[in-house]
């Protein structure tokens, strides 16, 4: 199945907020709500907005959704003008594992804009009947959640069994993205995750952060970086890789790939894993690069320029992989690695098992 988003055969799925995802009967008091019981929308401010608790189940039904096809939030903003920062701030909440990223499949429009959205492979599954109503005259698949989550999911995995071509028989893939430090190894592969369903993203800056305990800004000490933390590392990421492509989930790995050996042990952790392998190396100048670490604040990776140098003099010629000009726009880069991942059918190279390491320790 094709998921690029202007593909006609992608499956998008957006999901409201409030009476979906967030409990907003259950957060308005008395006060809230005008003398004949309708909810003072306008006059709600931040605080209520971004503190609404999400429905029980909600989680667990977008996560199943995820599967399903591209997932996007759908929600009506007050006329309150706060209503939209808390809103973005709920999102986050509601997915912290991604961070500001969720916030690139947040949507927010008067509930009578919504149905502009509306077209064919495109689900919307919505508390408010006039929503539902209006989605499907335009042409749309729309679900009246009446808050029974299992309803609902059932609904829409009928839905999307009614869209979706027969399941692929082609492999999961394995999509290492390496380059220098400040090339957009991380940018890219959180935005590969926008238009590729059944997808994780094992970044090795942010796992290196999570097995520390600290937040993927916090500068890690330089012990952080000795051999022995990078095989505990590279470890972890194994284990990550192996548990999603067992599961059937593409997986995509952004570290910096720039010796030989580690190239070759990603290709052979592929096919050890029985997954089609696709190397891509995002490349730019060493001009560009210098430029944009220095300009880095607040960032996952702890690379500076003196890293970047010691990076440029060991790595070697990315031979086999795809290479991508790193210089052009994030959108330009993500939709030209997408058409890689796309046409390639590629087997991991045929390295003889022996010359590799063993799992779990790759090469530097």
């Amino acid at each position: 199945m094709s998921t690029s988003p202007h593909s006609h055969s992608a499956i998008h799925i957006f999901l409201d907020f409030d009476g979906v995802l967030a409990d907003f009967m259950a957060h308005l008091k008395p006060e809230d709500k005008t003398p004949d019981g309708r909810p003072k929308l306008d006059e709600l401010g931040y605080q209520w907005w971004s503190t609404i608790p999400p429905c029980e189940g909600s989680k667990e039904f977008y996560d199943a959704a995820k599967k399903l096809g591209i997932v996007k939030f759908l929600t009506a903003a007050s006329l309150n003008e706060e209503c939209f920062s808390a809103k973005a701030h709920w999102a986050q909440t509601f997915v912290p594992e991604r961070g500001k990223e969720v916030l690139k499949d947040l949507i927010i429009c008067s509930a009578s804009d919504k149905a502009l959205l509306a077209g064919p492979n495109r689900i919307l599954v919505d508390d408010w009947g006039p929503n539902v109503k209006a989605w499907i005259a335009a042409g749309g698949i729309a679900i009246h959640h009446q808050g029974d989550f299992k309803d609902t999911l059932r609904q829409l995995q009928e839905a999307v069994a009614k869209l979706a071509p027969p399941p692929p028989t082609t492999k999961p893939k394995l999509i290492a993205v390496g380059g220098l430090s400040g090339s957009g190894k991380t940018t890219l592969g959180a935005a590969v995750l926008q238009d590729l369903p059944n997808t994780v993203h094992l970044d090795s800056d942010r796992v290196r952060k999570e097995m520390f305990g600290v937040s993927d800004t916090t500068h890690l000490p330089p012990e952080a970086y000795s051999s022995e933390a990078t095989q505990r590392l590279i470890s972890e990421m194994d284990k990550r890789v192996e548990t999603a492509l067992a599961e059937g989930k593409n997986v995509v790995v952004s570290a910096i790939f720039t010796s030989a050996g580690s190239r070759v042990y990603e290709e052979s952790l592929a096919r050890r894993n029985n997954a089609e392998f696709v190397g891509v190396w995002l490349e730019a100048d060493l001009s560009v690069l210098f430029d944009r670490v220095a300009k880095r604040t607040n960032d996952v990776s702890d690379a500076d320029v003196g890293t970047l140098k010691k990076q440029a003099e060991h790595a070697i010629d990315p031979s086999g992989w795809s290479l991508v000009d790193a210089t052009q726009s994030p959108e330009k880069v993500a939709k030209d690695v997408l058409k890689i991942i796309q046409v390639s059918h590629k087997d991991p190279a045929n390295t003889s098992p022996a010359a590799l390491p063993p799992p779990g320790i790759k090469p530097h």
